[in-house]
């Protein structure tokens, strides 16, 4: 949710990340984010707006978030604005959940999820896991998530994976 507000306040404004912080566990959709932007004073009121707008629209799951905008003074370090606007969209696209399921059963096939995202002192980092029953879907996924992190001009390394397990409808071992 936050990676989108960004998005969208850094399409239409001159803004500067500072810092981005999410998740703690590879494995683990986030359930926390902090983000720290340089914006021009001129688009405080839009930006105030948008996060007042965001906060109406909280889901019942997301009941607890909380989504402050408040100023303070910076004069250390921040991405420039073209480096921000590739992260944001970034971490706004990078799919996160259910991508397919078996047709006849109530079983994920394929999934994935953003679990560790930082960006501060011009360093940035996102990992992000796929999971599959299905070696072909596995790749597909892994494939686009690699072509996306290259055109948003982003280098990545693949580690940590394991080997797909199919669901077998008779299986001695189920």
């Amino acid at each position: 949710r936050l990676s989108k507000l960004l998005a969208k306040n850094c399409e239409k404004n001159d803004c500067r990340m500072i810092r981005f912080a999410g998740g703690e566990k590879s494995n683990a959709i986030p359930t926390e984010a902090v983000a720290e932007l340089l914006v021009d004073a001129s688009a405080e009121a839009e930006l105030s707006e948008l996060f007042a707008r965001a906060q109406k629209t909280v889901t019942e799951a997301d009941a607890a978030a909380e989504i402050i905008f408040e100023r303070f003074a910076y004069t250390g370090p921040v991405f420039d604005m073209y480096a921000t606007k590739q992260i944001c969209r970034l971490i706004a696209t990078v799919r996160n959940g259910v991508v397919s399921r078996y047709e006849r059963l109530d079983l994920v096939k394929t999934s994935l999820n953003t679990g560790i995202v930082r960006a501060e002192n011009g360093h940035f980092e996102l990992h992000s896991m796929v999971r599959s029953s299905d070696d072909r879907e596995m790749k597909a996924l892994t494939d686009e998530v690699c072509a996306m992190i290259e055109s948003a001009g982003f280098f990545y390394q693949k580690d940590g994976e394991y080997p797909s397990w199919a669901y077998e409808e008779c299986s001695a071992l189920r």
